[in-house]
């Protein structure tokens, strides 16, 4: 099953769907090389080790990329985005604040 992502605009995707995508697509790459924990379902990255991973991933190639300010900036707003939108509990939010820090 292909996960499915909600960044998009008027039909249309965005750079942020377009990484997520991509980070996602790497997260399943490396899982299968490095054997870290994988859900099954729909939310196969979330709350376990392949979420932990795709975190610091995603943190890391920023920073990379473009600078740790940029990366840290945009890790934030995922989370705030996770709080607003998703319902993403104060643990799941500190975990995940925790993952970018080590991306």
């Amino acid at each position: 099953m292909t996960k499915k992502n909600t960044y998009k605009f008027s039909g249309i995707s965005t750079p942020a769907k377009h990484f997520n995508d991509e980070i996602y697509a790497k997260t399943k790459k490396y899982q299968k090389i490095y054997g870290f924990e994988i859900g099954k379902d729909e939310k196969d990255t979330w709350n376990n080790e392949a979420d932990a991973f795709k975190h610091t991933f995603m943190q890391a190639r920023l920073t990379i990329q473009y600078n740790n300010s940029l990366a840290k900036t945009a890790g934030n707003i995922h989370e705030l985005d996770g709080n607003l939108r998703k319902g993403q509990s104060k643990g799941e939010e500190n975990m995940d604040l925790w993952n970018n820090n080590v991306g």
